[in-house]
This record gives structure tokens, C-alpha cells and sequence, in this order.
């Protein structure tokens, strides 16, 4: 998403899910040498997590990443058989 939706969306999760589990700010430096302050926000509910990052590798895109606990495993397995079906090769 466009950078400058975070705070709208921000709040509309915050709204719906109440205050995030965890936030952390950070400074993020510019090309040009300034800096600006990037917010990351997480909530947890039932083995499911719910991130949005302010800036996520430039300054126009922020992001939003819905991941479960089931979802993780689920993909460290594929990766495994990835790896497993590489070397046989």
C-alpha cells in the first residue's frame, strides 16, 4: 500500500483490534540524508499475527502481513521438500 494510507489504516486496525501487542518505532535514514521515523506495529490473536509496517524498503510503500503459526509450518515444510528435491538433483 501507499505510504501515505499508513496512519488511516493504522487506525482502522487499531479500532478493530485495539492497541497493538507490540509497536517500535525506529529512525530510517533517506538518500538524502535526513531521517524519518518508521513505525512497526503487531498484533497477536490466536496464533495469528497481524503486522503493519510504515515503510517497508522505501519511503512510498508501507505493508500489512497477515501470517499464522499454522501457515509458518506450512512453509518451513515446502522449503524442506524444496531443498530435499534440490540436492537430488
Amino acid at each position: 500500500m501507499n505510504a501515505r494510507d499508513f496512519a488511516s489504516v493504522f487506525q482502522a486496525l487499531v479500532a478493530r483490534h485495539g492497541k497493538p501487542d507490540h509497536f517500535q518505532t525506529e529512525a530510517m535514514p533517506t538518500r538524502a540524508g535526513g531521517k524519518l521515523e518508521n513505525v512497526t506495529a503487531t498484533w497477536l490473536r490466536g496464533g495469528t499475527g497481524l503486522t503493519v509496517t510504515k515503510y517497508q524498503g522505501n519511503i512510498e510503500t508501507s505493508s500489512v502481513l497477515i501470517a499464522s503459526e499454522r501457515g509458518k509450518i506450512e512453509f518451513e515444510r515446502r522449503m524442506d521438500e524444496s531443498k530435499k528435491g534440490a540436492k537430488g538433483r
